[in-house]
């Protein structure tokens, strides 16, 4: 699950590191004046050359200190504490912080592994974001409609596909996976969760809009109208 986080982390250290040697550049060179560099920039504008040396100094030494204190930050980075901290994040917004993070960990430990970075059970679906390995959390409790939508250019060449999840309050997530993955949550909705409205079409996107909750509620004893799919 962490590999994509591993790749990423290796270029942002490669990017502070580099970022920590221009700033020590850049103070030697003021410091010691190298180049006249000072005076280079100084020329023909009304600061002179022993304030823009001075200025420059400033500059560069900030930019050393920041970028050594993000490059330690970096290296000391557990990607493991940012997931469960994430999970804590999201617990927290809940009633019972405590027992929900718990449960929460219980799901990804547990639960179905749709990928390596993400997992269902019959309470949560987990996304592991891997670049900084946040959780994006899905409460399927709380869900009152899902479905697929396909970003395609030119109307052919599918591009990206998503799990659009919809909730009672107006709010709701998002999941970036493979179609099949999609097509397989929204089945265990059918199957698992049938007040779940599956499927788009615009009289459900009228009843959500217009909060018609009890609306949904009905429509979702209808036959299933899924696999019909929103298209970007």
């Amino acid at each position: 699950m962490y590999e994509n986080w591993k790749r990423n982390n290796k270029k942002m250290i490669m990017l502070m590191i580099l970022t920590l040697a221009i700033g020590a550049a850049l103070f030697i060179i003021f410091c010691l004046d190298l180049f006249s560099f000072a005076q280079l920039l100084a020329k023909g504008s009304s600061i002179t050359s022993e304030d823009m040396k001075l200025y420059g100094e400033i500059f560069s030494a900030i930019i050393l200190i920041l970028s050594s204190a993000a490059l330690c930050c970096k290296i000391k980075e557990d990607p493991e504490k940012i997931f469960v901290k994430s999970l804590r994040r999201y617990a927290n917004t809940t009633q019972q912080p405590d027992s929900t993070v718990e449960r929460l960990k219980k799901t990804w430990e547990s639960g179905e592994q749709l990928r390596d970075w993400c997992r269902m059970d019959e309470k949560y679906i987990i996304e592991c974001i891997n670049g900084p390995c946040y959780a994006n959390v899905i409460p399927i409790q709380e869900v009152v409609w899902a479905h697929k939508t396909v970003t395609q250019v030119n109307a052919v060449i599918k591009t990206n596909t998503s799990l659009i999840l919809h909730y009672a309050n107006h709010k709701g997530g998002t999941i970036s996976i493979s179609e099949t993955a999609v097509d397989y949550i929204l089945q265990q909705f059918m199957e698992k969760h049938r007040e779940i409205v599956v499927g788009y079409n615009r009289e459900v996107e009228k009843l959500y809009l217009k909060k018609d909750m009890m609306g949904l509620r009905e429509y979702a004893r209808r036959p299933t109208i899924w696999p019909n799919t929103k298209c970007a």
